[in-house]
Formats: structure tokens, C-alpha cells, sequence
């Protein structure tokens, strides 16, 4: 049976739903009400001033009393108070207990999981408690992340409707998906989540942690300079003539951490392992040495063919297509990367007249399979290069509370009819990738 009752808090791992507030009205303007592109693909327009969204949330609140109302604040626990979006029920059809959910959110919170989370509570909690049997969404076919979501959550996909709707880019096409009460657990495990999309453990110690193995190197460098390219790495340690202060061990062999002096300070020196899995294990070895912050220059292959050979990029988001940040972050499709020091290190560039690209990188654990298909996807969702380890990085730095920045020189071209090379190589341009990777020592001296 139907059992109303009304908009009730709710709460996961990352989040609060809760009713609106009238005093909810600057954060919804502000975070996404105002907003084109928030707005693009909904039936409403976005609001022209604070006093409409003001209203709005006065008929909300008045409607709360009402245990058949549904709308919900959506508040990000790590973000404070504030809501970030919004998901309600939008109809309902009590006489086969079935109802349309519609959600949306600010820009600055799109592609971390976090509206999937929302929408499999409200599930939840409208299938158990309230009683309903079927719940239906629908999205407009040119704004596909919004039916990932769906999927996500188990609905299926029941039909493409041609001209049935109308949102603010006139008359549309529409995408309806359902999931059924019945089919909700079997819907679960149709869906195939990947273990390590629903999996994540946030606990911060494991059965084997790396200070276990690794114990403080006394007056250990707080600062980690590295490199990927064994050519790069030699030839820096050749010029600064660097002291051996620690080591690490694998399979592979033995992998030094050298002391060098730059401009008359110190700081530790250390060749990265290529790829995300490799990269991440061998800091976090180094990590319990005492670092305080780490220095990555790594190269990549750029997706704008406008980039030059050796040009300079600097990361600002990653997409994660590589399977190591996701035991160090929850499931997103982003992380947030470089949050400090990109002011300090565009200052260094431009007052040594450096040009530079900042923008979205690509980590990927998958060299050979950079398929056409791919790389016009990721170029969609922003991608101005690809590298194997940056979302893994960063994942894992913020995990262990320690700092990071990363840049990188342009190798490979990847936007072209064919694949170009160009100074790919460990030797090729090594004059100008040793001065390049000087200027993670100059960010150094900046900020230590």
C-alpha cells in the first residue's frame, strides 16, 4: 500500500537530502538556478534575479505539510550547509503507485557521482517506505550524462519518444527510463557494477600501510622533485651533483632518493614509475620518508594538435579512465587536481617567458587501446592531453594529506590523421626538457 509521507531527511555517505529552507535562496541561485547551462535541457528558465528563486522556495516550504510532497536540498557534507541542487518527485500516478523523479545540480559538482548517490536514495526510500512500484525519469537525447545516470541507478531505458517534449531548446526528443520495484535487485546485478565503481573503502588504514615497511629518514627533504625519463633523471643528478639519503625496493630493482641543492636549498630527487599503479606504489613508499609535498613533471600526448612539441600543460582536472584513484577517491568520472600552486608556477612561466596550456588531462592505464573512438569521446568531456598518472596521483595525496603539483611537456600528437611522434623519445630534445624540468626546482624554491 501507499504510504505517504512527505519529503523526509536523508542521508549517505556523501550526502544530506533534506527539505529547502527560504533562507536555502542565495546558495540555489548562486550554485545553479542562475545558471544557461544548468538550465539548457529543463523546462524551466534559468532565473533572472534572487527574488524568484526566493519565491519558489516560499510555495516549497508551505508545501511540506503536504506528506505527498517530495522535493529535496540536495548539501554535499564536504562543502557545508549550502545545497548544491535539487531532486524531487515531479508526478506522480497514485492510481498504479508510480512517479517521475526529476533532479538537477550546479555545474561545479557534474561528473563525481555525486547526483547517481542522490537519486539512489530517493529510490530507495520511495520504493520502501512510500510504497511505490514504478519510478520514471526522462532526459533530452543531447544531454546523455543525465541518462548515465539513470543507468547507474538501474533504470532501464523503455523508449525514444520523437518530438514529445519541450525544454528550454524547444520541441524535443525524449529518453524515458523506469526501474520497477520488482526488478530493483535484479536490476543491480544486470547492471554489472564494477567492483571498484561501488567499492570504495575510506578507511585510512589498511592490513599492510607503507609506514609499516618505510620508517622516517631523519632530516629527510620535505619537498620531492621527480621525473619519468631515466635520460632526464641522470642528467639532473650529473649537474646537481645529488647525495644518496634512501632507497626503495621492487622487482624491478632498486630506485634511489637523492639530496640535491637548489639555489641553496634542499630537496629530494626521485625518478617516477610509468603508469598510474606503478607511480602511486612507488610514492607511497617515499611518502613516510617525510614528504610534505611532491613535484611531478611527467609528458603526455596531446588531443589539440595546436599544442607545440614540449609545450608546457598544466593539468586542472583529470579524467579517471585508470583503475588506481578509485581505492583512494569515491567513483567520479573527474578529480580536481593541481588545487594548489598553479598561481605560483603561471607567475614562474610567464616572468621566464614561458607560454603554457591549462586544462583537462586524460590519465589512462591503457596505452594501446587510445582508440579513435576514445579520444574524440575524451576530447568531449574537455581533454586537451593524455598521461597514465595524474587522477591516480592526486587521489592518493589527498588520501595521505600530502601536497601535490603536476605539469607536463607536450610529446606525442595524437590529433592527427596518423600518430605523430614527435620528441616522445627519452633522448629526443633533452636540452630543452632538462630546462623544463628546472622549473619544477624554481616552483620549488617558491613555495618551500
Amino acid at each position: 500500500m501507499m504510504q505517504h509521507r512527505g519529503t523526509k531527511l536523508l542521508e549517505t555517505d556523501r550526502l544530506i537530502l533534506r527539505p529547502f529552507y527560504v533562507e536555502d535562496a542565495d546558495a540555489m541561485f548562486r550554485n545553479w538556478a542562475s545558471d544557461p547551462d544548468v538550465t539548457k535541457y529543463l523546462t524551466w528558465p534559468p532565473h533572472s534575479h534572487i527574488n524568484i528563486t526566493r519565491f519558489l522556495l516560499e510555495n516549497w516550504v508551505k508545501e511540506y505539510d503536504n506528506p505527498s510532497f517530495y522535493q529535496w536540498a540536495i548539501v554535499l557534507k564536504e562543502n557545508g550547509p549550502e545545497p548544491i541542487g535539487s531532486i524531487s518527485v515531479v508526478s506522480k500516478k497514485e492510481e498504479i503507485r508510480a512517479a517521475e523523479i526529476g533532479y538537477c545540480m550546479g555545474k561545479n559538482w557534474w561528473h563525481r557521482g555525486i547526483m547517481t548517490e542522490a537519486l539512489r536514495s530517493v529510490i530507495d526510500y520511495l520504493f520502501d517506505e512510500v510504497g511505490f512500484l514504478r519510478l520514471e525519469s526522462r532526459h533530452d537525447p543531447n544531454n546523455p550524462h543525465s541518462g548515465a545516470v539513470m543507468r547507474k541507478c538501474g533504470m532501464h531505458l523503455e523508449a525514444i519518444t520523437r518530438q514529445s517534449d519541450l525544454n528550454n531548446q524547444g520541441i524535443v526528443d525524449a529518453c524515458h527510463y523506469a526501474l520497477l520495484k520488482k526488478e530493483r535487485n535484479q536490476s543491480a546485478l544486470d547492471q554489472k557494477v564494477p567492483l571498484l565503481l561501488s567499492q570504495y573503502d575510506s578507511a585510512k588504514n589498511a592490513v599492510i600501510d607503507p609506514d609499516i615497511i618505510h620508517k622516517p629518514v631523519p632530516d629527510f627533504p620535505e619537498t620531492v622533485v621527480s621525473v619519468f625519463s631515466h635520460n632526464l633523471f641522470q642528467a639532473i643528478v650529473d649537474f646537481l651533483g645529488g647525495t644518496r639519503i634512501a632507497e626503495t625496493h621492487d622487482v624491478d630493482g632498486v630506485w634511489p632518493v637523492y639530496e640535491v641543492t637548489y639555489k641553496g636549498k634542499r630537496f629530494a630527487f626521485y625518478k617516477a614509475r610509468l603508469g598510474a599503479p606503478a607511480c602511486v606504489g612507488c610514492f607511497e613508499d617515499v611518502i613516510p620518508f617525510g614528504t610534505k609535498r611532491i613535484i611531478l613533471l611527467g609528458n603526455c600526448g596531446v588531443l589539440d594538435k595546436e599544442i607545440e612539441d614540449c609545450g608546457i600543460i598544466i593539468p586542472t582536472k583529470a579524467i579517471r579512465d585508470e583503475g588506481t584513484s578509485y581505492h583512494y577517491a569515491p567513483a567520479s568520472d573527474f578529480i580536481h587536481v593541481n588545487r594548489k600552486y598553479i598561481p605560483e608556477f603561471t607567475t614562474l612561466l610567464e616572468e621566464l617567458g614561458y607560454p603554457y596550456v591549462t586544462g583537462t588531462t586524460w590519465t589512462t592505464d591503457g596505452f594501446y587501446r587510445e582508440t579513435r573512438e576514445k579520444i574524440r569521446r575524451r576530447k568531449d568531456m574537455g581533454a586537451v592531453c593524455v598521461e597514465m598518472e595524474c587522477a591516480a596521483m592526486q587521489a592518493m595525496c589527498d588520501h595521505r594529506g600530502v601536497e601535490f603539483f603536476q605539469f607536463l611537456y607536450a610529446g606525442d600528437n595524437l590529433d592527427h590523421s596518423s600518430w605523430d611522434p614527435r620528441s616522445l623519445s627519452g633522448t629526443a630534445r633533452l636540452d630543452d626538457k632538462q630546462k623544463i624540468a628546472f622549473l619544477a626546482f624554481e616552483l620549488a624554491c617558491r613555495i618551500c
